[in-house]
């Protein structure tokens, strides 16, 4: 049988189609073979040298299957850019080839350039890289490291924030940094910029500072800094200095600071026992209540009847062995004679211990000032009182708190219910010497 001019040249066409059509397909495999050695290797968080080696043959296989794969290009770089400098810069220039927008090759080159004493190149390099790729976190902590090495700490410092406004999870890294600025004497005064405006990342920064800083004295010069710029302190930044002053010893100073963030609803409930009435939420920061959730226990601010105001305090136990001790106050007291005085409701609280108030003083060594009777049982709501001093020596961090009572474990278990309602603390007399 034979085969026509037209029928030939209709079966070289499709013969021809079907070749590119296998260069195609054959390429997309390779290109995705390249990807995913790629992926493989570069998507591994383990910086050993073991594991630098494994990524340095994946790119080379990679660019086996794909001479134009960037990911493979770009790890064969940072490999050679110690040993073979030379050959990392042609590799560099080709992925700019490739993709004239990659600040991840520019950050390379001007660490090069820099080397080579081409100081104003590498200079327009590593700035032209953080424009190319702005919300690259990795690539401004180069850019970071890169103009501390050249002595200039506002640009290192605003590349680290920037990283930092774009991912948060880069504080590990970067928060360290900022601790180490602040605690050298010499170089702290360049965070005033920061400090005047601060960014979103901030108040957890300073948080992560008071924690960490081996001198109290750091954290109270960069508070004192933040306390002078034009932004108001945030609740965050201030809750993190008390803690720190409570945590050093300096009471007076943490008191001080917490009253100063209150606002005038707030201060309507001061007293030598703030916000005994539980009109306010419960804040569990600075000198107001605390309580720590535990399984077993629902506390509550509720009406029911007969309470001073709108709301009391509620405790609900629901017949679980719990050594409660969660909810307290610290205290900011003079040595004086004081009462505390509050009113109680009881709900069938049952058990074989039960509730009491104590008033007491933390730190290295405990010292119980005062108790209330043991509450327990079914009560209409009644007035409790607890006398006690604090004496003149000995006692830091006076703080109330509500315990279950018990020598055994089963004696904490409770079931019930109890209120709390207009509680206050007022001065009696002033001891004349230590007790």
């Amino acid at each position: 049988m034979s085969i026509s001019g037209v029928g030939l040249g209709l079966l070289v066409r499709r013969l021809g189609l079907l070749g590119i059509a296998v260069v195609l397909a054959w390429k997309i495999i390779a290109m995705g073979l390249s990807n995913y050695t790629m992926e493989q290797a570069v998507d591994s968080d383990n910086t050993s040298k073991v594991d630098e080696l494994a990524r340095q043959a994946a790119a080379e296989r990679a660019l086996q299957w794909n001479p134009a794969n960037r990911r493979a290009l770009l790890v064969q770089a940072t490999g050679n850019m110690e040993k073979w400098p030379e050959l990392a810069q042609q590799q560099l220039q080709r992925l700019l080839q490739l993709n004239p927008g990659d600040g991840r090759a520019m950050v390379l080159l001007a660490v090069l350039a820099l080397q080579n004493k081409e100081e104003k190149r590498a200079d327009r390099l590593m700035t032209l890289a953080t424009r190319l790729m702005p919300a690259n976190g990795p690539v401004h902590i180069d850019a970071a490291r890169y103009w501390w090495q050249r002595k200039n700490i506002p640009l290192a410092l605003q590349n680290w924030s920037e990283a930092l406004s774009i991912d948060n999870t880069l504080s590990k890294t970067i928060y360290p940094i900022l601790l180490a600025i602040a605690e050298n004497d010499k170089v702290r005064p360049a965070l005033q910029g920061m400090i005047k405006n601060p960014p979103l990342w901030w108040p957890e920064f300073f948080t992560f500072l008071s924690q960490r800083a081996i001198r109290n004295e750091t954290v109270e010069l960069v508070y004192l800094m933040r306390r002078k710029a034009s932004t108001p302190l945030s609740s965050e930044e201030r809750l993190a200095y008390v803690q720190r002053q409570r945590r050093d010893g300096h009471f007076t100073r943490a008191y001080m600071s917490w009253l100063n963030g209150l606002d005038k609803e707030q201060r309507r409930q001061l007293g030598q026992l703030y916000n005994g009435n539980f009109e306010l939420n419960i804040s569990n920061s600075g000198y107001g209540w605390h309580v720590r959730a535990i399984k077993g226990v629902v506390v509550s601010q509720d009406f029911t009847t007969e309470v001073i105001g709108k709301r009391a305090l509620h405790l609900q136990f629901q017949d679980r062995e719990i050594r409660y001790a969660n909810l307290y106050q610290p205290l900011f007291l003079r040595p004086a004679h004081y009462q505390l005085r509050g009113r109680i409701q009881l709900e069938r609280l049952d058990g074989r211990g039960g509730l009491q108030w104590v008033v007491r003083c933390s730190g290295k060594k405990p010292q119980i000032l005062g108790k209330s009777e043991r509450f327990l049982g079914t009560l209409n709501w009644q007035a409790f009182t607890v006398d006690f001093t604090v004496p003149t020596r000995g006692c830091v961090a006076p703080e109330l708190r509500l315990y279950s009572t018990g020598l055994r474990t089963f004696d904490h278990k409770l079931e019930g219910g109890v209120w709390f309602d207009a509680m206050s603390i007022r001065t009696v007399t002033t001891p004349a010497s230590s007790s």
